[in-house]
């Protein structure tokens, strides 16, 4: 059975991520030490699921994963390294899931500055 949007809705409450379904997939909010933190998260023109964090830096985070379950999996594992207190913002938390998810040709990382 594929994973669905509904999977990941319950997965990410399990840990306590605040997350909705949207039309286009699903977006997050989180509260660290910057603020409020939201993101979205759909499906690219290629297929591959994005999720995009505006954070309080005035920068726009992209994750890309090939698959929903991986994008999951990301968030999941960020949203673990911020409660346990290894980051102080869900930005940095992703970033260092992101790292220690390894290297592959079909996940990757990027930042597109905001405005000066």
């Amino acid at each position: 059975m594929p994973y669905s949007t509904a999977d990941v809705l319950r997965d990410l409450s399990e840990v306590g991520v605040n997350a909705e379904h949207t039309w286009y997939g699903f977006s997050c909010r989180w509260t660290d030490k910057s603020g409020i933190v939201s993101a979205e998260c759909g499906v690219e023109p290629d297929g591959s699921i994005s999720l995009c964090v505006r954070g309080n830096d005035k920068n726009t985070h992209w994750f890309f994963r090939p698959t929903v379950r991986e994008i999951a999996e990301l968030i999941v594992a960020g949203h673990k390294h911020l409660v346990a207190g290894t980051c102080t913002t869900i930005v940095d938390a992703l970033k260092r899931a992101h790292i220690e998810s390894g290297p592959s040709e079909t996940r990757s990382y990027r930042t597109l500055p905001g405005p000066a």
